[in-house]
C-alpha cells in the first residue's frame, strides 16, 4: 500500500483541516460522489478513519496547536492591555472574562440545585395531594360483605 495520498484525499485533508467539517471536506474532494450518494455523512466520516488521512490530519493539527501556543503570550498581553486600558467598560469586562476563562476559571454553564426539605423529592402535585389528604377526613373503612 502506498504511503502517498491521492489528490482527492489531499483535498479532503486540506479542507477538513481548515473547516473541521468532514462533510464539507468530502463534498469538495469528491464532488461527483457526494452529489449522488445518500450516504454522504457516512462516507465523509469513514474517510476520517483511513489511517493515512487520520495521520496527516493529526500532524497538521499538532502544527496548528504549536502555532497557537507560540501566539498565546502575545494574545494574553493584548487581553491584559485591553482589560487595563480600554475606554469601554464592556471591552474591559470581556477582556477580563477571557483571561479568567483561559485560566480555567470559567463559570459553569449550568448549575443543578437540589433542595430536600420536609417533602423530600416529592413533586408539587405530590405535595398538593399530601396536603389535601391531611385536610380531608379519612374515609371510614368499609366492612366486607359476604354473600
Amino acid at each position: 500500500m502506498s504511503d502517498k495520498l491521492t489528490a482527492k484525499q489531499t483535498t479532503f485533508v486540506k479542507i477538513y483541516s481548515e473547516t473541521g467539517d468532514a462533510i464539507v471536506a468530502y463534498k469538495a474532494a469528491y464532488p461527483e460522489t457526494a452529489a449522488m450518494t445518500k450516504y454522504l455523512n457516512s462516507n465523509a466520516y469513514h474517510k476520517l478513519s483511513d489511517p493515512k488521512i487520520k495521520s496527516l490530519i493529526e500532524e497538521i493539527q499538532q502544527g496548528l496547536r504549536a502555532q497557537y501556543i507560540m501566539l498565546a503570550p502575545d494574545a494574553l498581553q493584548n487581553l491584559v492591555d485591553l482589560a487595563n486600558n480600554a475606554e469601554s467598560e464592556k471591552v474591559k469586562l470581556s477582556a477580563n472574562q477571557a483571561i479568567l476563562d483561559g485560566a480555567g476559571l470559567k463559570p459553569p454553564m449550568q448549575v443543578e440545585l437540589k433542595q430536600t426539605g420536609i417533602f423530600g423529592s416529592a413533586s408539587p402535585e405530590d405535595i398538593r395531594d399530601m396536603i389535601r389528604a391531611q385536610l380531608e377526613m379519612p374515609e371510614p373503612e368499609k366492612e366486607e360483605v359476604t354473600a
